[in-house]
């Protein structure tokens, strides 16, 4: 018997079943990255001189972060999944490239801009040539470039939640609860 007197088999089921009530409870919901988007000097492919997290379209914006030109087509599923192109939704694509010298930059982002022809999406493509590992510590994200990621953020550099890979439905419900709608 225990301070409850209840026989130590009852105990133990009770609280196998407390302990499954909550996991089951807690099992659909996300736990938000402890992620901070450090703060970022880039550009446009607009040439737009831009400061991140302070600069982005929304006080919450849609972040896709892709580290290969190969990865263009994962980001893809997504601005195709959400129709993004005729969205009023914030949104970003981050190609993380790695630190580059001005020579390198100016070549890689006139092949990036000779790729996109559309001006509004140019103007939504912030190329960031910083070290990749710090980044996606600071962003709460693992330490892999193989997949992409979507984010939230907001202007104060909050990460709100992340997602991995191409788009699913259940995987636009998850940013989509972050988001607000």
């Amino acid at each position: 018997m225990n301070k409850l007197n209840l026989p130590n088999r009852a105990l133990t089921t009770l609280c196998l079943i407390g302990s499954l009530m909550y996991v089951t409870s807690n099992a659909s919901a996300q736990t938000p990255p402890a992620g901070q988007m450090p703060l970022i000097q880039a550009e446009t492919l607009t040439e737009r001189k831009v400061t991140l997290p302070q600069d982005l379209p929304g006080e919450k914006t849609l972040a896709f972060i892709a580290f290969e030109r190969n990865q263009q087509a994962n980001v893809d599923t997504w601005k195709k999944g959400l129709n993004l192109q005729t969205s009023t939704e914030p949104w970003v694509e981050l190609p993380v490239i790695g630190p580059r010298g001005s020579w390198s930059r100016s070549f890689i982002d006139g092949a990036m801009r000779m790729g996109v022809s559309d001006e509004a999406t140019r103007n939504r493509i912030i190329t960031l040539y910083i070290e990749r590992a710090p980044f996606l510590k600071a962003m709460g994200l693992p330490d892999s470039t193989k997949s992409i990621y979507a984010v939230i953020v907001t202007r104060g550099g909050q990460v709100l939640a992340s997602v991995e890979g191409d788009y699913t439905p259940e995987k636009a419900a998850i940013l989509a609860k972050a988001f607000g709608q």
